[in-house]
Formats: structure tokens, sequence, C-alpha cells
């Protein structure tokens, strides 16, 4: 096996993905002081909100709060690290979408919770996109541009992207990379305009994936809504811009977390 995997002295750093999606790193010295073999396990499991709240991914108010926003079809977007959680989320969340919706995936990776109503395809034509008549968009792709271009549509989205810390200029910073043909100023009308919450994802040192940060778009300004801070979660309750704008379109499901 380590001779099919060409690993050696000359190459001493091998990873590879199992049948079941579990990612294998084989290191050996010089890059260590002796032969190491990590497993990354697939979170293919993790398919429900009650075992994400078993394991402490995130709390019952955070699990309230993000599925009234989904029910509510507000736009949101998933931002972590790789391998933070972004997809094992946004597959959960695609369970609190009516079973009556069609929902049209599009990205790289095939999203684990694939129903009835899921359109899965690869496309980011804008054109395509559209012609499918979606009520809930899920966008996991790094062309942010044709994201942008979709997020002041009727449907729902649910999008992830890559960054590594949460801040808006981290976020802003990495879009520009990934799509140098657009501007910083783009970007941020974009963001504004078109998203309503911005969840943030990690994975701690002991591999346990977990919402550190949960955040809404007021007007041009990102505010806290959830944080988790020295292994503690918090939330603000009051001048939440989200929860009044769902009571205005008549969801009370939160009054007991953020009425007043």
């Amino acid at each position: 096996l380590l001779y099919s995997l060409n690993i050696s002295l000359e190459n001493p750093r091998v990873t590879f993905k199992t049948l079941n999606d579990d990612l294998v790193c084989l290191l050996l010295p010089p890059l260590v002081n002796n032969p190491i073999v990590t497993i990354s396990k697939n979170d293919q499991n993790l398919d429900s909100i009650e075992e994400l709240l078993r394991l402490g991914t995130l709390t019952p108010y955070m699990a309230r709060f993000l599925e009234a926003a989904v029910q509510a079809k507000l736009n949101i977007l998933v931002c972590g690290n790789k391998n933070s959680g972004k997809r094992t989320l946004i597959n959960t969340l695609t369970n609190f979408i009516p079973t009556n919706e069609r929902i049209v995936y599009t990205g790289t990776k095939e999203i684990i919770n694939n129903t009835k109503q899921m359109v899965l395809t690869n496309t980011i034509d804008v054109n395509t996109l559209e012609s499918l008549y979606p009520s809930y968009l899920v966008y996991v792709n790094k062309n942010v541009d044709t994201l942008l271009k979709l997020v002041n549509k009727s449907q729902g989205i649910i999008a992830s992207f890559d960054i590594r810390k949460f801040t808006l200029d981290n976020l802003v910073t990495n879009v520009l990379l990934e799509n140098p043909n657009m501007t910083k100023e783009t970007v941020l009308a974009s963001i504004y305009t078109g998203f309503d919450i911005l969840v943030y994802m990690e994975k701690d040192i002991d591999q346990k994936i977990r919402v550190t940060g949960i955040k809404e778009i007021d007007t041009q300004e990102l505010k806290d809504v959830f944080i988790y801070i020295n292994n503690t979660f918090g939330f603000n309750k009051h001048n939440n811009f989200t929860y009044k704008k769902l009571k205005k379109m008549g969801i009370n499901t939160l009054d007991d977390i953020f009425g007043v």
C-alpha cells in the first residue's frame, strides 16, 4: 500500500481519501520525528439538528434562530476555514426547508442530504440557475461573482465560503483573491444588500466542529447575534434587527428568546 501511494524519504507526505470520504494523511521523517498517520473523519452522519445539538456544535437558541431564518428565506452565508463543518451545517439547514419547496444545489461537492425536491448541478451560469426556478439555492462554489448576481432574487440562498477569521475585511479579501475581476466596492455592496446572516464555523483542537459566531447585517453594519468566547456561548438579546424582520413577516417563534 505504501509503495502504491509513493511515500518515501524523498516524498514524506501523502494524503488520500477513503471510500467513505475520510481524509488520511501519512507523514514520515524529516517532516516529523516519527511516522504519523492522521485520519480526519467525514461528518456524513451528522445529518440532523438534534445530533449537532448533542455534540455541542451549536445551542438550541442558535438552531431555532437559523430555522426561522431558513423558513423565512433569508440569505445565509456560512463561513469558516477548510474542513470546519460548513458543508455539515448547510446540509442540516436544508432539513428546515419545507418538503414541497424546490432546492437547487450547485457546487463541486455533492451535498449529503439529497431529497426528491433537490436539483443537483455544477453550473454557475446565472440564466441556467434562474431557469430552474429554485425556491432555495444552495451554493457551494468559489465563483462568488455568480452568487452575488443571485442574492437579490426572490429565492432563499444558503451559501458557503472559506475564510480564516470572522471579519468583514477577511471575507472581502478572500472573495477578491478568488474573484480578481471584482472590486472591493462591488463585493461590499453585494454583501450588505444581498445577505441577511453570516455564520462562522471552526474546528476545535479536539476536532469538534462548532458554530462560533452568528452575525446579522443591519444596513451597512455587521452585528453580533450569537458568540462563542472562552468556551461559553452567548447572545445579544436586544436590538436584534433579524428578529424584528421575522416578526414583520409573521414569524413569532423567537419571542421567548429576543422578545422584551
